[in-house]
């Protein structure tokens, strides 16, 4: 089964513009506004503007963290309470960003799947995880993968 959904954004002339290329990229603003809140419509605010402004810009900045090396991964041990053994460790993603410092995957994940950039981020933390394996492999450590 396919399910589909729409977004539609919402720029009326001549209250947010009154050329069709000033229309469009507003209307294309509300729509990701619509899109974050989880689809229908969104009406275009001027403060969206500058929101969304700062999210392209972040997401180019995302883009340019991989190969920068600001990405790191954070490992959260899972622990049996019956024992207090650690099973396993979660692998966790978080961006070292030069101006913000170390930020959550909530405030660059969201932006990553609707930008495409989460397919080589994915693949990052792919290859930064069994690296991190092989290692404790090579350290002697009992290495189970399930």
């Amino acid at each position: 089964m396919v399910e589909t959904g729409a977004s539609i954004g919402i720029a009326m002339y001549p209250v947010h513009g009154d050329d069709p290329s000033t229309l469009l990229r507003r209307a294309d603003v509300a729509m990701y506004v619509a899109k974050r809140s989880g689809g229908g419509y969104a009406l275009y605010q001027p403060e969206q503007e500058a929101q969304t402004l700062r999210r392209s810009g972040l997401a180019g900045e995302l883009r340019r963290s991989i190969p920068q090396g600001e990405l790191v991964l954070h490992y959260q041990p899972q622990i049996t309470l019956a024992t207090g053994a650690i099973h396993s460790v979660e692998a966790l993603i978080r961006w070292n960003h030069p101006r913000e410092g170390l930020m959550p995957p909530d405030r660059f994940i969201p932006m990553a799947e609707e930008t495409g950039i989460i397919h080589p981020l994915t693949a990052w933390v792919i290859d930064a995880a069994l690296t991190q394996l092989c290692k404790w492999i090579e350290d002697g450590l009992d290495v189970s993968v399930s």
